[in-house]
């Protein structure tokens, strides 16, 4: 996606973003994204081309919302110089805090984890596309990471590991809804979202045997 988007493109992608979040890929259709963006079907054609690639561009844009994509770069880099159990632990700590932050924060629109998590549950080309660009890079350092925990660890279980990792995050925004409700909450709030990264961090270092980080 370029950098500097026009007005009409983001108007686009905001508000095809909504519309996706509530009703997936299949469930949306141009017509109402359109209407909804306050533009005509021809202009959604021209910048985007089709109802898939503005759902991909939608995808990337919420990823680069969240800077996900600078994140797995970050991860790659820092991930060279791990080797010691303090080490690792720190770097899962910082890892799922970071994680939870631009997930869920509270100044983020309401649509943006709704669309993230809707969007993995559908198989589309876009999401090919993205777990091959962010989430398979970002696996691979968190496998390698977790099995330096343990010399012994077969690649499978260290991805089953990796996977917990973001299934628990992820929770957060699966449920969030009843989550708010026995909250009496409309969103989540910073104190909520400092809990939760410190309570999945600390459960999956004490779970991987791992020193608790100073921090």
């Amino acid at each position: 996606m370029d950098t500097k988007l026009s007005e009409t493109k983001i108007a686009i992608i905001l508000a095809a973003g909504e519309l996706f979040a509530e009703h997936g890929l299949e469930g949306t259709s141009i017509r109402p994204i359109a209407q909804k963006a306050g533009v005509n079907i021809a202009a959604i054609n021209y910048h985007f081309g089709s109802k898939e690639n503005l759902y991909t561009e939608v995808f990337r844009y919420v990823l680069i919302q969240h800077r996900l994509d600078k994140q797995v770069n970050k991860l790659v880099e820092e991930s060279k110089s791990i080797s010691k159990p303090d080490q690792i632990a720190k770097f899962l700590y910082r890892f799922i805090k970071g994680r939870v932050a631009s997930l869920y924060s509270p100044d983020k629109p309401f649509w943006f984890t709704r669309f993230l998590l809707h969007s993995l549950s559908e198989y589309t080309s876009s999401l090919k596309a993205i777990v091959d660009e962010y989430f398979f890079p970002e696996i691979k350092v968190l496998i390698d990471i977790i099995r330096r925990s343990d010399p012994n660890m077969s690649r499978q279980k260290a991805l089953i590991w990796a996977i917990s990792v973001h299934g628990q995050i992820a929770f957060y925004g699966l449920c969030e809804v009843p989550i708010l409700m026995m909250l009496h909450q409309e969103k989540y709030d910073q104190e909520f979202l400092d809990a939760v990264a410190e309570h999945v961090a600390c459960s999956i270092i004490t779970a991987l045997g791992l020193p608790q980080p100073k921090e």
